[in-house]
């Protein structure tokens, strides 16, 4: 700051005259003539007067600053030394754990080879004494034989007399020879099952001792690393800190409600080395969406949390008790937990038979409570059904092969106009239409779209009005499953391109003409609908390999 500057903050504004008073009530600065003015009746004293009972309080202010620094530094030298102390720990505990893990890999090869060992000396034994008694059978059948062969000649022989001299040496019948244990000899499948158990018996052990190892996480969350001695240093940290407002970060599992938790190994089949492989140890969960009205099952890994599985429950899924092992199931689904859909068969395995069944009950009750929605969901556009309506059809081919037929009825009470253009592109009367068209995308659990008879990819279509006609109404809802209703790209943009609702879908009411329902086949519509994906390409080629009016 300049002389100038600093001359004029000395001076009052108001009279031009040199501050040399200050006012406690209205804590500043004024000169003499401020004193008979607005400032008449307030507290004031002299500037210099102030300075020096002010300058008490900021030393003492100092002082606690100061002091407040002396502190800091004797915690961060603590911090410091407490850091140095874990780290030689933790470096200890890896180190003494590697050995340990060292050693138990090498008893654990120790005992594998002195189970091969004992397996080998077992065999060993087993194939002595079966050679043992192949031989005595071996030497016994050679000697009935030449008996055998003996007695045939004498009773040939022609001369009475050596018959009846021979006779006494061959009247003996063969003396009974102890009975050989053939069936008897050891298998080794029983040695198999006790391994197995052994190896089920570690993994669980390894299992509860990372969880326990895990459980120091939270201890350490808890332990306020920065609090002093005297416990004071935290509320400062606090006073001198600005507090930030971390985000909330969202699972998706907000909305829905959990039938079921339990802790389970996980396990993928590679097909192409056709083998079971691990994917993981965790809480399996099976969730419910109160809104979407929809199931799935969620499985994440235990502390890092990646997602192992993630797939919708379909009726169509049929799960199964593994026969290897009485406490695991096995299944087929088409599953989200990598992105992408990929149809994966998994095994779960729990801890007891019990936790198995109970997974295994919520999630057939949950198809059960899918077939009870669907029916009552269905009834209300059964209620649309009229006899005079008409009744098409859709034979369907996947990869080629046959996969099943689709019974639609048309709304033509309701809508005759889009009725009409889609009976007419069943039949293919206008010399166009679906036969040959391919289902181009399907969102399992929402909807399988096709229709598109120009491009095969969902950027064509076109009616038999022309390229596009005019919404008729909205009167049908989409209240369920099986709803036939037209694709469009806004208002009055119609073509040739549907999709049929694998559930209830009321956001779609107002924007898309509803205009038939799945008569029969629904169950043909629900195999087509795990054939899709999150992004809606389908996994395979879905094709329209037939279709006409009944």
């Amino acid at each position: 700051m300049d002389a100038t500057e600093r001359f004029k903050k000395m001076i009052c504004l108001t009279h031009n005259k040199e501050l040399e008073i200050y006012c406690r009530t209205d804590q500043q600065c004024i000169c003499y003539l401020c004193t008979m003015d607005n400032h008449k009746t307030h507290d004031t004293v002299a500037a210099v007067a102030e300075r020096t009972e002010k300058q008490v309080i900021l030393q003492e202010t100092q002082n606690k600053f100061q002091r407040r620094i002396q502190q800091r530094e004797k915690d961060v030298h603590e911090l410091k030394e407490n850091l140095k102390s874990q780290k030689r720990s933790a470096q200890t505990a890896a180190e003494d754990c590697e050995r340990m893990f060292t050693d138990l890999i090498s008893s654990i090869e120790r005992c594998r080879s002195e189970v091969t060992q004992l397996i080998r000396d077992q065999e060993t034994a087993a194939v002595s004494r079966a050679e043992g008694l192949l031989e005595l059978l071996e030497l016994e059948i050679d000697d009935l034989k030449r008996r055998d062969a003996e007695l045939e000649l004498l009773l040939q022989a022609d001369d009475h007399i050596h018959f009846l001299q021979s006779f006494q040496c061959f009247s003996h019948e063969p003396s009974d020879s102890p009975n050989i244990p053939v069936s008897s000899l050891p298998l080794f499948d029983d040695v198999r099952t006790t391994v197995c158990h052994l190896k089920d018996k570690l993994e669980d052990i390894c299992t509860e001792a990372i969880e326990e190892i895990s459980k120091r996480d939270s201890i350490f969350s808890r332990i306020n690393v920065f609090e002093s001695r005297e416990g004071k240093l935290n509320k400062a940290k606090e006073s001198i800190e600005e507090k930030v407002s971390l985000p909330k970060v969202k699972s998706g599992e907000e909305d829905e409600e959990v039938l079921f938790k339990g802790r389970t190994k996980l396990y993928w089949f590679d097909r192409d080395l056709s083998q079971w492989k691990e994917r993981g140890v965790g809480d399996i969960k099976i969730l419910f969406h109160r809104e979407k009205k929809s199931y799935r099952v969620l499985m994440r890994r235990y502390q890092v949390l990646t997602v192992c599985a993630n797939h919708i429950i379909t009726k169509t899924i049929e799960m199964k008790t593994m026969n290897t092992c009485d406490n695991a199931l096995v299944w087929t689904a088409t599953d989200y937990a990598d992105g992408d859909a990929k149809v994966e068969q998994f095994a779960a395995k729990f801890r007891t038979q019990d936790q198995s069944n109970s997974f295994a009950q919520t999630f057939t009750d949950c198809q059960s409570r899918m077939s009870q929605a669907d029916s009552s969901q269905m009834s209300i556009a059964e209620g649309h059904s009229r006899e005079t309506n008409p009744v098409v059809y859709f034979s369907i081919a996947v990869d080629d092969e046959p996969f099943g037929r689709i019974t639609m009825e048309l709304f033509s009470h309701i809508v005759p106009k889009t009725s009409e253009n889609f009976r007419a592109l069943c039949t293919g009367e206008k010399g166009f239409g679906f036969h040959n068209s391919v289902f181009h995308r399907i969102v399992p659990d929402f909807m399988c779209q096709g229709g598109d008879i120009t491009n095969n990819d969902g950027t064509g279509g076109k009616s038999i009005y022309g390229v596009t006609f005019e919404d008729e109404n909205f009167d049908v809802k989409h209240t369920g499953p099986g709803l036939l209703s037209m694709a469009n790209r806004g208002r009055d943009t119609n073509t040739s391109q549907f999709f049929i609702t694998l559930r209830k879908a009321e956001h779609l009411d107002f924007k898309h003409v509803a205009f038939g329902f799945v008569k029969d086949g629904i169950d043909v519509l629900k195999k087509i609908g795990d054939l899709g994906s999150k992004t809606g390409k389908p996994t395979t080629k879905i094709i329209i390999i037939e279709c006409g009016q009944l």
